[in-house]
């Protein structure tokens, strides 16, 4: 998530409600709706620590912070998209950026196409020699 384009409905619909809301039912509907989703671990942690992550990336990502900090940095970088968020219009204010499309799959390019994803970006590794 680099713009606010990239901030998807579950991020939003948790910092949309308030704290003490998702503290009481909006956590325990996650783990519920993500139970088999071994990514995202809504079994491992806590309401504070998914309703504060949510919040910071919603912040950081509406105001542009993120983008001009992964433009600025000194090394090499890629912005791996799926190819149904092909459209999205931080692809544009990326410019120059190499930027790697994953074949089906959207958002959640490690959870969508695990098997496609991290060979590309390994391939990206090894091309650099850099994380």
């Amino acid at each position: 998530n680099l713009i606010s384009d990239d901030c998807g409905l579950l991020s939003r619909s948790i910092v949309n409600m308030p704290s003490f809301d998702y503290q009481s039912f909006g956590f325990a509907e996650h783990q519920l709706e993500f139970a088999a989703d071994s990514q995202l671990r809504f079994d491992q942690t806590t309401a504070t620590a998914v309703y504060r992550s949510a919040r910071s990336l919603v912040r950081l990502s509406d105001s542009g912070e993120l983008l001009q900090l992964f433009k600025q940095l000194p090394c090499r970088n890629v912005y791996f998209y799926g190819a149904e968020n092909s459209h999205l219009s931080v692809l544009r204010e990326l410019g120059d950026t190499l930027k790697i499309m994953v074949p089906d799959c959207g958002h959640g390019m490690t959870t969508d196409n695990p098997d496609l994803f991290y060979p590309m970006l390994a391939e990206f590794i090894n091309q650099t020699g850099q994380l």
